[in-house]
């Protein structure tokens, strides 16, 4: 009996050990993406610099339509993952934003709840899923029926 309770423990011990890196690879590229749409924000970046900030988050590539920058779109194991946009008014960013292309509805769900934890674990929540970034920059957690989206922005005073 001891024996079957070992070798099943240690067959527990590489299972938790082979998938444990894939949520704090998570966590860590939404920490970066968070902090790099606030640099957008705090700093005022122009457009150029602001693709070019965008351009340092891994596995991200600038995304073109009809010969136009629109924004930075993440690529995840071949396939488009989400975008991210810098939206300027008088040629200042007032939000910059990550959103996931449309998934099923489980998954969002599910992405919503891990996204939400690890905003939790590094940020104070301001009001419900409104997180305090510091320098009066807030990042909005925001979940549709088959999307999520992050927006950053100065503070409504």
């Amino acid at each position: 009996m001891k024996k079957y309770l070992l070798v099943f423990s240690f067959y527990m011990m590489l299972a938790a050990t082979g998938h444990a890196s894939e949520p704090v690879e998570n966590e860590q590229s939404l920490i970066t993406s968070v902090l790099t749409l606030k640099s957008i924000i705090h700093n005022a970046l122009n457009e150029k610099q602001a693709r070019s900030e965008l351009g340092k988050i891994p596995n991200t590539q600038p995304f073109m339509k009809n010969g136009q920058y629109v924004g930075h779109q993440l690529i995840v194991n071949g396939k488009l993952a989400g975008i991210y946009r810098v939206r300027y008014q008088q040629n200042t960013p007032v939000l910059a934003a990550y959103s996931t292309v449309p998934l099923k509805v489980r998954n969002a769900t599910k992405m919503y709840k891990a996204y939400r934890a690890t905003l939790l674990k590094h940020h104070k929540e301001a009001s419900y899923n409104h997180f305090d970034l510091g320098n009066g920059i807030t990042a909005e957690l925001s979940k549709k029926l088959r999307s999520l989206s992050i927006f950053v922005s100065r503070k409504n005073n």
